[in-house]
């Protein structure tokens, strides 16, 4: 059997770009954060200033998740650290596992 998807509700934010090193990253905001079905990785679709992109969010330590924001991206969005960027709705990508009958 194949193992399904299921897609929680999407989340939507504003929040600014900063770095780490030498990395742009996106901070979400702690009320979006809570709303992922996980505080561990979680894997995301949606939109950043109307450009796709697919990518795992990362947990920060402290209940919270952020992402690297690479360079392709931040072009094809006309963005670098210190902007404020607008996110369009972002699905989680859960996979789940079927059940295995005992």
């Amino acid at each position: 059997m194949t193992p399904s998807i299921t897609v929680p509700p999407s989340i939507r934010f504003d929040a600014t770009l900063s770095t780490i090193d030498t990395s742009t990253v996106l901070r979400l905001p702690d009320t979006s954060s809570k709303d992922l079905p996980s505080r561990g990785q979680v894997a995301v679709r949606g939109t950043i200033n109307g450009v796709e992109f697919q990518t795992v969010l990362e947990p920060d330590g402290n209940r919270g998740h952020w992402m690297r924001v690479d360079d392709t991206l931040q072009q094809a969005a006309g963005i670098s650290a210190g902007d404020t960027v607008r996110t369009g709705r972002w699905k989680t990508l859960v996979l789940s596992t079927p059940s295995l009958g005992r």
